[in-house]
């Protein structure tokens, strides 16, 4: 990849930053064009506002899509082969370790998506980058597009963060798919065996239980559910587990699927009013 244009004079700026004693981190990634700088807005930049999702629009990407665009985001290399570390994003907030020693050693980065105020693409005319803040740290591209990907992906978290229940409309149509699934499962002579790396994760997600890391419980049996949907036990099991961590979307959908799985089970009922507790939860009434 070429250098951008104005490399050197950056390099100049930031050797007059570390002049001053400013923390500033340069990484640039050679393989997606990526640049992070750490927190510092350097002075005497004039800078432009190129870009702004629109805070008045629902993202076009569900909250499920953002989480994993985020982590790739997240895993690209960064500048001499480094990549960060424990990226962990979650349902409220991600965090991250950059390993590097340079500064007082790895740092742990993390933010709330509630927390993400106004979010726009930045840029120096004098430089080639494009800046996006995010609490507590700044992302930097090359590329305009690629920043204003970024910045379309931490809205759609910003977003469903502020209005939980927008991520249950986002579940209707892909309900709607999986309930075509279950009534032809129901409707079969006998139910296919549970295969055999699906009950892996049933086996991992009990332990887990045992140890008291319920939210790893959890993820274990999305994991499981992942690779065989059509199972009724670990749907409720994981809706009683997120709905127990107050992740009250994820345990909705998960019943949900419980219930179109298995609707005239003897405890259907029970299950339908512990949901409709939930939605509500969700909805914060």
């Amino acid at each position: 990849m070429l250098k951008p244009p104005s490399y050197q004079s950056q390099l100049e700026l930031l050797t007059s930053c570390l002049r001053c004693r400013m923390a500033v981190t340069l990484k640039l990634s050679l393989l997606a064009g990526l640049i992070f700088t750490s927190g510092c807005a350097l002075p005497g930049f004039v800078t432009n506002n190129l870009y702004q999702p629109n805070p008045q629009t629902r993202p076009a990407m569900t909250f499920s899509k953002a989480q994993k665009q985020l982590l790739s985001y997240l895993k690209l290399s960064r500048g001499a082969g480094w990549v960060y570390q424990d990226i962990r994003v979650g349902e409220t907030e991600v965090s991250y370790v950059d390993p590097r020693t340079a500064g007082g050693g790895p740092k742990t980065h993390s933010w709330r998506f509630a927390d993400v105020g106004s979010l726009a693409v930045m840029n120096d005319p004098a430089s080639a980058f494009y800046t996006v803040h995010v609490p507590g740290d700044s992302f930097v591209f090359i590329k305009l597009a690629d920043a204003k990907g970024f910045a379309d992906v931490v809205y759609a978290l910003s977003y469903y963060a502020k209005n939980p229940s927008a991520r249950l409309d986002d579940d209707a149509a892909i309900f709607a798919r999986f309930k075509e699934r279950a009534d032809a499962w129901r409707v079969l002579p006998q139910s296919p065996p549970l295969p055999e790396e699906a009950r892996r994760y049933e086996v991992l997600a009990k332990n887990a239980i045992s140890t008291k890391e319920f939210k790893k419980a959890g993820d274990y049996y999305e994991k499981g559910l992942a690779i065989y949907p059509l199972w009724p036990k670990a749907q409720y099991n994981a809706a009683v587990i997120f709905g127990e961590l107050g992740v009250y979307d994820k345990a909705v959908s998960h019943m949900k699927r419980y219930l179109a799985l298995c609707p005239y089970a003897k405890d259907a009922q029970a299950a339908r009013d512990q949901m409709y507790i939930w939605e509500e939860k969700l909805r914060g009434k």
